[in-house]
């Protein structure tokens, strides 16, 4: 939600109508007068949430993905990529090698490591 223009007063208590669940818990403990304006409330919001946020991958998180026992090669391609173009400064060279340890054990992961050597 963007808050353009308005009063501090306004300000909050549009913002404080957004909260749900765990934040509207957490504004709900405030002490009361705690917050003396938007810029108070907006920053011990940040401060108390912004851990919550979704951090992007990065290459060794690659190493993580293992293909599952019924998945296809090309399924485990698929869920591969959609990681590895989320990641900013992607090593390829890292990417290959999470890729063939993600691989099950089978005919394909055989031919890629003779072919790397």
């Amino acid at each position: 939600m963007l808050i353009c223009g308005g009063s501090m007063e306004v300000r909050c208590k549009l913002f404080m109508g957004t909260l749900k669940k765990a934040a509207l818990d957490w504004f709900s403990g405030l002490p009361d007068r705690s917050i003396t304006d938007f810029d108070v409330f907006s920053r011990l919001f940040m401060t108390q949430f912004a851990a919550n946020k979704k951090k992007p991958p990065i290459t060794s998180d690659l190493f993580d993905l293992k293909q599952q026992r019924e998945e296809s090669l090309k399924d485990f391609l698929q869920r591969f990529n959609e990681v590895a173009l989320r990641i900013a400064s992607l090593d390829e060279r890292m990417a290959v090698i999470a890729f063939q340890k993600g691989l099950r054990s089978g005919a394909f992961d055989i031919a890629l490591e003779k072919e790397s050597c």
